[in-house]
């Protein structure tokens, strides 16, 4: 069975993984996750699954509008870092956000309403200037645990990958602490 739009994407992120055994167990729960969303889903998309991540308690509800948002300057950001090296991908970034740039402008505009509702339209502007001024400091000196590779290897993903909730998935993995995947036997 095919994975579909995660294979590449799960592959990307898997650079940051433990290996040997904990590898193997990582590795089983996606298979099994992805054949019992399979099997119980009724998805118009051939052979699409999504990983299960496991809650973390540290974390703040984050809105898919913010995600994208985040997702977007993430790859931004680490593809200006990366574009000396041998594995630039601002080419990808680039395919990326042409391929999904209504997902991208809807997230935005929804994130500015989102914001807007709570704090104010002034406060707005600051708060996706913060945001985005935040994303470029987090990862101006790199991605805590995807090298250039494997940034280049999820552009790339992405730029093939269609729909917003792939994306809103890719961002829980990418922007996450590291992989965390949630045991399921």
């Amino acid at each position: 069975m095919s994975i579909g739009p995660y294979a590449a994407i799960l592959g990307a992120l898997a650079i940051g993984w433990p290996q040997g055994a904990q590898a193997q167990m990582a590795q089983r729960t996606i298979e099994q996750t992805i054949e019992q969303n399979h099997a119980e889903s009724d998805f118009s998309v051939p052979d699409f699954a999504r990983p299960v991540l496991a809650p973390r308690q540290d974390e703040h509800p984050v809105s898919a509008a913010e995600k994208l948002r985040k997702l977007d300057i993430m790859l931004m950001v680490t593809g200006l870092r990366c574009r000396t090296t041998a594995d630039n991908f601002l080419e990808d970034f680039q395919a990326f956000e042409a391929a999904h740039m209504s997902e991208l402008n809807a997230a935005a505009r929804d994130l500015k309403t989102q914001i807007a509702a709570q704090e104010g339209k002034d406060a707005a502007e600051r708060a996706l200037d913060r945001i985005g001024v935040g994303m470029a400091n987090q990862f101006g000196g790199g991605h805590p645990w995807l090298d250039c590779r494997a940034l280049k290897e999820l552009a790339h993903a992405l730029a093939v990958t269609q729909g917003a909730a792939v994306l809103q998935d890719a961002a829980d993995l990418a922007l996450g602490a590291g992989p965390r995947l949630a045991y399921r036997p």
